[in-house]
């Protein structure tokens, strides 16, 4: 089973219906269909869930990128990634659904278990480009694209996909740290000492909500061959 979801904007509301009713009618498999949207646009056998119960809102997108005249569909496509993390109830598995695309044959999106991805030919190079920004190992793997009117996620690995960029996002942020703290003096014997950054090494996780960002935890300098021991791995008994 999968749960369906379909983001309701201002200029849609004269085609959510109709997509609703084929997605119920067409898509196998379909538990529960859910709409997000500001107001509640109550279709029949549809689940409202209200934007506001995101953790983002279209101020807050315009907030990042200024006043851009696309920041609600920016919105959007954060509500499609968000929402199996956002509402607990959905299932593991949820299909996203623009509103304006009506389904008129029967599709499946679960066939023995694997996912069936839905995928065009459309290549507009900005989304590429971000997707390099997002994650080094996101890339373009062949001739086909992932930008689609509808697309199967999966919770899980969407957890797995914000983890990798937020490991990535760290090991970017202690890179440009780790120069901030090299430091030089004179010594009690009148030489001089200087510690610089050499690279990092590991990048820890730390459960915490009352640490705010950039909060120092600890550091220590070593020396050189400290340095070295560390870097090397450990020999095989």
């Amino acid at each position: 089973m999968i749960d369906a979801m379909i983001p309701l904007g201002p200029n849609d509301g004269d085609t959510v219906e109709l997509t609703a009713r084929s997605v119920k009618r067409f898509v196998e498999g379909v538990r529960n269909v859910y709409v997000v949207s500001r107001e509640d646009p109550r279709l029949p056998g549809v689940t409202f869930v209200p934007e506001e119960s995101f953790p983002f809102d279209l101020e807050t997108v315009r907030r990042a990128l200024g006043e851009h005249d696309r920041a609600g569909w920016y919105l959007q496509q954060l509500i499609k990634l968000y929402f199996p993390l956002a509402v607990s109830g959905s299932l593991d598995q949820v299909l996203v659904v623009d509103a304006d695309t009506i389904f008129l044959r029967t599709c499946r999106f679960v066939e023995d278990g694997r996912t069936v991805l839905n995928f065009g030919d459309e290549y507009h190079a900005p989304y590429f480009a971000h997707m390099a920004r997002l994650h080094p190992a996101l890339r373009k793997m062949f001739a086909y694209s992932g930008v689609s009117h509808c697309m199967l996620l999966t919770r899980s690995w969407l957890l797995e996909l914000l983890g990798a960029v937020d490991e990535a996002n760290a090991w970017q942020r202690a890179i440009q740290l780790g120069p901030s703290l090299a430091e030089q003096y004179i010594n009690a014997e009148g030489n001089p000492v200087v510690w610089t950054f050499e690279r990092v090494l590991e990048v820890q996780v730390i459960l915490e909500d009352q640490l705010d960002d950039g909060v120092e935890v600890f550091h220590r300098f070593l020396c050189e061959d400290e340095v070295k021991s560390l870097a090397q791995p450990l020999s095989e008994p």
